[in-house]
């Protein structure tokens, strides 16, 4: 028996070299001698039955998670003359938007001020867009300072996915 690629999968090998065609997979339980990878193949020498699982995959990307400030409150409420919005600090902070940003490589404070400063110009205009698609009415951002005025960002250098379905990419 050899159904591959679900999880917790029982194999039935007995002391000869397998495969699992993907580097989806990593030995959970069971013996053997050895493992290595092999041009995106993982193989095993099993001597007994082994589960394995699916493994997760780890992003090139970093993750910037963003929340509004009192500033960008007050633009919001003053920018729609209706009175529409009329937004709470609560209504605004509470679904906070995550940003895929460069991977930093060494993760200190220079470096990712350095990927900020590289964003914060497309990440401001994806946020005020969202608002009030008039940029005419959008405050005028001239460094990530100004930047800062407005938003609250928290930079997380490790991004995993641990979902069973293909990552699909929807250009916006």
């Amino acid at each position: 028996m050899a159904v591959l690629g679900a999880v917790g999968v029982e194999l039935d090998i007995a002391e000869k070299w397998s495969f699992v065609p993907s580097l989806s997979y990593t030995l959970l339980e069971g013996e053997s001698d050895g493992q290595f990878l092999v041009s995106g193949t993982l193989y095993y020498r099993f001597f007994e039955s082994i589960r394995i699982r699916k493994m997760h995959s780890l992003l090139n990307r970093s993750a910037v998670i963003l929340t509004p400030k009192k500033k960008f409150l007050k633009w919001v409420n003053e920018v729609d003359k209706s009175g529409e919005f009329k937004l709470s600090d609560a209504d605004i902070k509470r679904d906070p938007t995550i940003y895929l940003v460069d991977e930093a490589i060494l993760t200190d404070e220079a470096e990712i001020r350095s990927i900020m400063d590289k964003n914060y110009l497309e990440i401001a205009i994806e946020e005020f867009a969202s608002w009030w698609t008039d940029d005419r009415d959008w405050p005028v951002l001239k460094s990530l300072k100004d930047f800062e005025e407005y938003f609250l960002w928290k930079y997380y250098d490790m991004v995993v996915d641990v979902a069973d379905e293909d990552l699909e990419i929807e250009e916006m």
